[in-house]
């Protein structure tokens, strides 16, 4: 019988718990990472929240931004530079406080650092993130996915 009793009040808490709000309208957040994939990627991003609260629980928002990277690869036995730029939106769901989880899509192109046009390349990237806030502005972050980087770890600043 108790044991019934503590899973019915369980169960009225959790559908009552929500996770505090990480992300808001009108946030700022840039992201200094390292990735690894095509090549190793330096990447910064920038993401503006510009909705909230879109699942109607007081959870969900909408991101856009950018997208910046720069890597070496082997290109026909040479290294190569290459400079990706783009723009990214994101799509947050956050399942308990501190966590920010997220998709993102990137469009954006891709270009090396050689003379020729005709290497520039559409770039594309499908995510899913995550970022832990150890400080209400400062997090650790990490996405996989498909894109430029398959994986990606670093720091986020939210202003």
């Amino acid at each position: 019988m108790k044991k019934t009793v503590f899973l019915i009040l369980l169960g009225i808490f959790a559908t009552t718990l929500h996770a505090q709000d990480v992300i808001k309208q009108d946030d700022n957040v840039i992201q200094f990472g390292i990735g690894a994939g095509d090549g190793i990627p330096f990447e910064i991003t920038y993401e503006r929240c510009l909705a909230d609260d879109l699942f109607g629980n007081d959870n969900g928002a909408y991101g856009l931004g950018g997208y910046a990277s720069v890597y070496n690869h082997k290109y026909h036995g040479e290294n190569t530079s290459y400079y990706t730029i783009g723009v990214k939106e994101y799509l947050h769901y956050q399942f308990m406080d501190n966590l920010d989880t997220y998709g993102s899509l990137m469009l954006g192109l891709k270009m090396p650092n050689t003379s020729s046009p005709d290497h520039l390349r559409f770039a594309m990237g499908l995510t899913a993130g995550a970022r832990y806030y150890f400080d209400t502005n400062v997090a650790a972050y990490t996405e996989v996915g498909y894109g430029i980087s398959n994986i990606s770890v670093g720091i986020s600043v939210k202003f």
